[in-house]
């Protein structure tokens, strides 16, 4: 599993911001920052879910917690450079220069292709000409690889965007 976040660096100081704008640094002490000053790396930390959970809502300490990994998706800015307007392709090398692991690239003919070509239960694709932004080049799937029957036994409310929402499931299998 994994949350989606804004690895960003000025200077000296840095930070992981979430989608909702919350400040995750603490929360993942064990990532390393930017090893370039300036730099705005879009991208998602991949970890546990039960460990995901426990970090972003609960007290959690880091050693009961298994270690979480970045994954470099996009840059937004590099130096003095807005990158967003630019082309996904020509990114994606800046991206490469900055010594950040990088989310896999995928190419295939045609849709069927999509779920042998990919080792992950979901997958962006994103158009190689699209400038960051563009919501309309880029489309998310879920790929199912296993089923399972199971009964619902509880449900709690979302924090923070997800509040008045139930997101946290507890099921029977």
């Amino acid at each position: 599993d994994g949350v989606r976040v804004k690895v960003i660096r000025r200077g000296t100081q840095w930070g992981i911001w979430s989608s909702d704008h919350q400040l995750l640094t603490a929360k993942f002490s064990e990532l390393e920052p930017p090893t370039f000053e300036d730099v705005v790396i879009d991208g998602m930390i991949l970890i546990s879910p039960d460990d995901l959970k426990d970090r972003l809502y609960d007290q959690v300490q880091l050693w009961n917690s298994s270690p979480a990994q970045f994954i470099a998706f996009d840059v937004l800015h590099h130096g003095q450079s807005d990158l967003r307007p630019r082309p996904l392709w020509e990114r994606r090398e800046i991206l490469k220069s900055l010594s950040v692991e990088l989310s896999p690239t995928i190419q295939i003919a045609s849709w069927d292709e999509l779920p042998s070509a990919c080792d992950r239960c979901a997958v962006i694709l994103k158009r190689r000409d699209s400038k960051y932004g563009d919501d309309d080049a880029w489309w998310s799937f879920k790929i199912s690889s296993h089923r399972i029957t199971a009964i619902l036994i509880g449900a709690e409310p979302g924090k923070n965007r997800r509040e008045g929402l139930l997101s946290q499931f507890t099921f029977a299998v």
